[in-house]
């Protein structure tokens, strides 16, 4: 079965984010405030939806955060626009657009403390919940196998090492290297020290993220993960 796009996955933020892109067109290059129709808004997705991708939009320092929109404005007749401050260019909002759907192999930055504090939930193959559990604030977000730097160059579809990861989440983070259902068992090696330093980009973290092979003779990541089947009844 092939991979579904990430677009397919998750169109109201990409809408969301070519919407905004669309009233930044006049102007390329430019940054600032810009008034968006709610009633454009309100044809991508739900409130609670828009609302919810907005503050994402936020979050990824696109757009400065905005005031929640009320249900009942969505229902009135003439909802009016609303004003939002663009933090990147035509060209930026372009190549993060990519990123998300793993084309331009563009990689974040997600700096933590150690990897204890790391928590990463899979809701589908391509995407994760990644949260962190600072002593002073947890932070958590939604992450795509591209914004993660996974993206098989010549495809953009994800490369190996997230496949191993989603392997390592299916078994909650410890994998016998005997375990009979894994594909290729003797290139597992390679998988883990390319996963290893890929985490270590990321999290901006030069440690270890799995425990040495030889305490348990298997490969154990040292931060909690799971894959959203595990959830399910």
């Amino acid at each position: 079965m092939p991979i579904a796009k990430l677009a397919d996955i998750k169109p109201p933020y990409l809408e969301t984010i070519a919407l905004v892109r669309g009233y930044l067109k006049e102007e390329l290059g430019k940054t600032g405030p810009v008034s968006i129709p709610i009633s454009e808004l309100r044809s991508i997705a739900a409130p609670w939806k828009v609302n919810r991708y907005l503050g994402q939009l936020a979050q990824d320092k696109l757009i400065e955060p905005v005031t929640e929109i009320p249900t009942e404005v969505f229902d009135s007749e003439e909802p009016g626009d609303i004003i939002i401050n663009c933090l990147k260019t035509i060209e930026e909002i372009q190549a993060y657009r990519h990123s998300l759907q793993g084309i331009s192999g563009h990689c974040i930055s997600f700096p933590i403390s150690n990897w204890s504090i790391l928590e990463m939930r899979f809701t589908n193959s391509q995407e994760v919940v990644v949260i962190a559990h600072e002593p002073a604030a947890d932070e958590s977000r939604i992450l795509t196998y591209g914004d993660l730097g996974f993206s098989d160059k010549r495809n953009g579809k994800p490369n190996v090492y997230w496949e191993f990861l989603l392997i390592l989440a299916k078994y909650q983070g410890q994998l016998s290297p005997r375990e009979r259902s894994l594909p290729h068992r003797n290139k597992v090696s390679k998988w883990k020290q390319g996963l290893k330093e890929q985490l270590q980009e990321v999290f901006r973290l030069p440690s270890d993220p799995f425990h040495p092979f030889e305490e348990n003779h298997q490969y154990e990541i040292k931060f909690s993960i799971q894959h959203h089947e595990q959830n399910t009844e």
